[in-house]
């Protein structure tokens, strides 16, 4: 590939990278496991894992951070 295109695109993809890791470690695991199930078939329920994030320690400190404008350091709990 050419340097002029390789480039950009290597930082475009340490970008999203670097986004991907500040997201919140419990909803990056329900959405992992929600596309497993997923899998074999459409109609599954992940009620389990909806209710595993919003149940969350983390949860409630993010809510808290984002109505104050700030940012949270994930502990995953």
């Amino acid at each position: 590939m050419n340097e002029a295109v390789t480039k950009p695109l290597d930082a475009e993809v340490a970008r999203l990278c670097d986004r991907l890791r500040g997201h919140a470690p419990l909803t990056m695991a329900a959405t992992r496991e929600t596309l497993r199930r997923l899998a074999p078939a459409p109609d599954v329920d992940i009620s389990d894992l909806i209710k595993a994030c919003y149940g969350s320690a983390d949860f409630r400190r993010g809510a808290a951070a984002f109505s104050a404008g700030t940012r949270i350091a994930w502990e995953g709990r």
